[in-house]
């Protein structure tokens, strides 16, 4: 039982005695809500919000289709507070919140028509070098369970043609950034066997790429891939490695995913796998 602070303590011991039960100083949350609510409400929602931006983040590294990320949005991200909104009238706040981070997450993954104008917000994220130099996209998967890393890596050409792939699995369980370090340390030196060079090598991975621009090499285990690479860089200065944005990755991305069923390494010269073609024509239509 839980009285209110204007009860004497003698009082309300007496009356807990008399009812018998247990005098408690709040009562406990029910279905993921506090049972007791006092004016400043904000507390009690915030788990609907951070529920949802737990939601998005993780889509955001997923490859949906259209219909997909819609089914999403106005399904699994109006369930989460469906159950609060049931008892409680949600804050304006909340609700701005809500809508805001829906409206992002779809206005960052898919063009749509502004009103009254033909602009349009480009979903394809990837750009074509310049003449003359080739595009290398590195990126890394794990699966954490068998302790397997993948390595996904693509270079193309300035019109967006394939010259080369690879899928690279390796046996060992590392931490998400000596993966990534990895990828792009054995996306080099694939540029540099199959002649394709100058290239600019793209991640996602900010902290690695920033760590490699600076020249800084941390005590640490992905410290000796940074110093490998670093070296790479400076006796092949045609490479370069630049930051870009998870949506530009999407094929190297997939081709890490399906590194984590082959046991060996795989190459393929002016081409992708079949898994991949979707994947890259979305980002390069002009291909078809």
């Amino acid at each position: 039982m839980y009285v209110s602070s204007k009860v004497s303590k003698a009082r309300s011991m007496n009356l807990a005695r008399i009812i018998g039960v247990q005098l408690v100083g709040c009562h406990e949350g029910y279905l993921g809500l506090l049972s007791f609510v006092r004016k400043n409400k904000k507390h009690l929602f915030t788990s609907i919000r951070d529920g949802v931006c737990d939601k998005i983040k993780g889509w955001q590294c997923k490859l949906f289709s259209v219909g997909g990320k819609e089914v999403l949005l106005k399904v699994v991200l109006q369930a989460i507070s469906a159950y609060s909104m049931s008892l409680f009238r949600l804050l304006k706040g909340l609700i701005d919140d809500l809508h805001r981070l829906s409206a992002r997450f779809w206005s960052e993954n898919y063009a749509r028509l502004s009103v009254g104008s033909v602009n349009m917000l480009d979903s394809v994220s990837w750009c074509p070098p310049d003449t003359g130099i080739f595009k290398m996209i590195t990126d890394a998967e794990m699966d954490v369970t068998n302790g397997k890393v993948s390595l996904g890596i693509i270079i193309r050409d300035c019109d967006g043609c394939v010259m080369a792939s690879s899928v690279q699995p390796l046996s060992c369980r590392v931490s998400a950034q000596v993966a990534e370090a990895l990828a792009m340390l054995k996306g080099l030196n694939f540029a540099i066997e199959f002649g394709l060079v100058p290239c600019t090598l793209e991640s996602d991975t900010k902290v690695i790429v920033d760590l490699v621009n600076v020249n800084t090499v941390p005590c640490s285990d992905v410290g000796l891939i940074i110093g490998d690479i670093c070296n790479f860089l400076i006796t092949h200065p045609g490479c370069i490695i630049v930051f870009a944005s998870i949506r530009a990755n999407k094929v190297s991305h997939s081709l890490a995913q399906l590194g984590l069923n082959y046991d060996c390494n795989r190459f393929w010269m002016e081409k992708v796998p079949q898994y991949a073609v979707p994947v890259v024509l979305g980002d390069c239509p002009s291909l078809l």
